[in-house]
């Protein structure tokens, strides 16, 4: 392996592990700091709760079902979902014995937890407290794939994202057939198709990334090869596959259906396999485990404690002459031998079951011609064996790079869409990001390419003095508006009345006081939070509806403050990371920061900045303290293009 392959991976696994360390060290802050109740609140554990034993999973993992003390009480507000780890105490939340396990089931009145292992025994007195863990899977997923670069045959991957070969070659010419992509698109699809590795497409916003990437899988389909559809966010996924279906394209959705959208169940793995046509054999069979498991569980376990050093043969051979041995009752004894008994007859059955449930999902999978699915969960056990020739990754600038390497080494070429000049990956640890965590595969490589590449310049979201407001500044001029999308005015709506023509992109100067908790890195104004709430009004007079209106504020104590201030329900409220792929009519923003030292902090992220203004369909409106923002260039070029605007 060349010097800079083993720098390579060395720098990618001290990332990920110095990320891991920082989930890890602030999910034990909070509960160190905050009550259970508080945490609860946040969705982060659930409180008062008691549980029951629930038998065995498929995998033979044990089950425990757990639901509040109070009787039906809901837990639909949580975030614990299916695959978080939860920490279960009874006491101390902080005592390393804490036992812990996977979220198998969530319910709207229980959860059920698979242990690795044979569960704790819980005290019937004391009430269970379960939180959220930081989740090693992904973390760990990321690893295996960067140390996957050492193997020889992944030789020419690792001299890809090195750098030290970039592949550039195309095919043969393809022609393909999208009468209804635009010209930009089509050239993007074909010469993305007639690469022979990899390409690149940067899609800014609004100009139809997915529609591109579903239409590079519908060309690759006709050439008859399978493929990876992945974006880093279930969200993601689930448009794509939304997309794809709606163009008559049908695929897998991998991943565990409580974090599909409920319309696209049907195309999921676990609904597949649930509703095959073999499943009929299993069932009987499942019945008939669950029933000897059942009895079971009256019985003694062999466990070193009882057994004292006798083998299972030694065992059944003192329970036959009903005796005791080495302070072991013949009681006991008897119960062990039949506790073995009928491990003797669940064995069998078990097996039998795994084996019809490969054979499920060996046909399952083996006829599908298209798997979508998160970057992370393409490194699952149950993908292991699955190849492809293509790879499309949606998204791409949000995925960390070792994310990317995940679902990389599965494919014989790779197409990524994406815009460095939208948010990028979501990194907490400052040693990470200084190492370049928060850059992307997709960032890193399109700045190395020179003909893999392309992009899309017709965007179909805003009118065209809303597009003036990023074009120049980031992406050199290039977009042009739709026919459709030009002229857009929120007067053009029949419901908004009396709009004051100068309001398509304004900003209105605030100089309020920010305001941070003590030891703490959120802000707030409530000066700018009352501006708001005063505009919010003003337009819901003028017509226009709650559900057309976004509020981005940078800051979460910020966003805190707004949802207390403006009481509607329709109205969403949240950061720029919220709103990433999203739009409203009208798009009002709080900035918040305000100080005679000029401090921006991540106000002077300029990826930030791009997806705030690109937000907005119609009418853009900004407020803040303008001394402030004149600090940095890109608010001075901001605000020479806005309408100083008038309360």
């Amino acid at each position: 392996m060349r010097p800079e392959g083993k720098i390579y991976i060395q720098k990618q696994l001290k990332m990920i592990e110095a990320e891991r360390a920082e989930e890890m060290r602030r999910q034990f802050d909070e509960m160190k700091e905050l009550s259970g109740y508080e945490r609860e609140k946040r969705g982060r554990a659930l409180c008062k709760m008691k549980c029951r034993r629930a038998g065995r999973n498929a995998t033979g993992a044990s089950l425990m079902r757990f639901m509040k003390i109070e009787s039906n009480t809901s837990i639909v507000e949580t975030e614990i979902k299916v695959g978080d780890r939860v920490i279960i105490s009874q006491g101390n939340v902080l005592d390393k014995r804490n036992a812990s396990a996977i979220v198998d089931q969530v319910r709207r009145f229980d959860l059920t937890l698979a242990f690795e292992g044979r569960p704790k025994r819980f005290s019937n007195h004391l009430p269970l407290r379960l939180d959220l863990s930081a989740n090693e899977v992904t973390y760990q997923r990321m690893k295996d794939a960067v140390e996957s670069l050492r193997k020889p045959q992944n030789e020419g991957i690792l001299k890809i994202v090195t750098g030290t070969r970039v592949m550039e070659k195309m095919g043969e010419p393809v022609e393909i057939h999208q009468p209804k992509l635009n010209k930009s698109q089509q050239d993007a699809v074909k010469r993305a198709m007639e690469s022979q590795r990899f390409f690149l497409i940067q899609g800014p916003p609004g100009t139809g990334k997915s529609r591109t990437a579903v239409a590079c899988m519908e060309e690759a389909i006709k050439h008859g090869e399978r493929i990876l559809m992945t974006a880093d966010s279930n969200a993601a996924v689930d448009h794509l596959l939304d997309m794809a279906l709606k163009h008559g394209v049908a695929g897998i959705r991998v991943g565990n259906p409580i974090r599909v959208h409920p319309h696209l169940i049907k195309e999921t793995l676990d609904y597949k396999l649930m509703h095959h046509p073999w499943r009929t054999e299993i069932e009987p069979l499942r019945n008939q485990m669950v029933d000897l498991q059942e009895e079971q569980a009256s019985l003694q376990r062999p466990n070193p404690r009882w057994t004292r050093g006798m083998s299972n043969e030694e065992i059944k051979a003192m329970a036959k002459t009903n005796r005791g041995s080495r302070g072991v009752s013949a009681d006991q004894i008897q119960s062990m031998a039949k506790w073995l008994d009928v491990q003797e007859k669940i064995e069998p059955i078990f097996q039998l079951i795994k084996t019809v449930e490969a054979n499920i999902l060996q046909e399952v999978l083996g006829k599908a011609q298209v798997i979508f699915t998160t970057n992370s969960t393409a490194g699952a056990a149950i993908l292991s064996k699955e190849q492809f020739d293509l790879w499309i990754q949606d998204e791409a600038t949000q995925s960390a790079e070792a994310a990317s390497l995940i679902p990389l080494r599965k494919a014989k070429r790779w197409i990524l869409i994406g815009d460095q000049k939208q948010l990028p990956p979501t990194i907490l640890s400052q040693e990470a990001k200084q190492l370049g965590m928060d850059q992307s595969l997709f960032d890193r490589l399109i700045n190395q390419l020179k003909k893999n590449k392309a992009r899309l310049d017709i965007q179909y979201r805003m009118n065209e003095e809303l597009m003036a407001l990023c074009n120049t500044r980031y992406y050199e001029g290039s977009l042009r508006a739709g026919e459709k999308n030009r002229a857009w005015r929120m007067d053009d709506l029949s419901h908004v009345k009396n709009w004051p023509r100068e309001w398509t992109r304004v900003f209105f100067s605030v100089k309020g006081e920010e305001e941070s908790r003590k030891g703490g890195t959120s802000f707030q104004n409530k000066k700018e939070a009352e501006a708001v709430e005063s505009l919010v009004k003003g337009l819901l007079k003028m017509g226009v509806k709650a559900e057309e209106i976004g509020v981005i504020a940078p800051y979460l104590d910020q966003v805190k403050l707004l949802k207390r201030l403006i009481k509607e329900p329709k109205l969403e409220i949240h950061s720029v990371d919220a709103f990433q792929g999203r739009e409203k009519e009208v798009i009002l923003v709080s900035t918040v920061r305000s100080n005679n030292q000029g401090n921006l902090g991540f106000l002077t992220d300029e990826r930030r900045l791009n997806v705030t203004i690109t937000r907005a369909k119609r009418a853009f409106l900004m407020i803040g303290n303008p001394d402030t923002l004149r600090n940095h260039s890109a608010y001075v070029h901001l605000m020479s293009r806005l309408t100083q605007g008038q309360f």
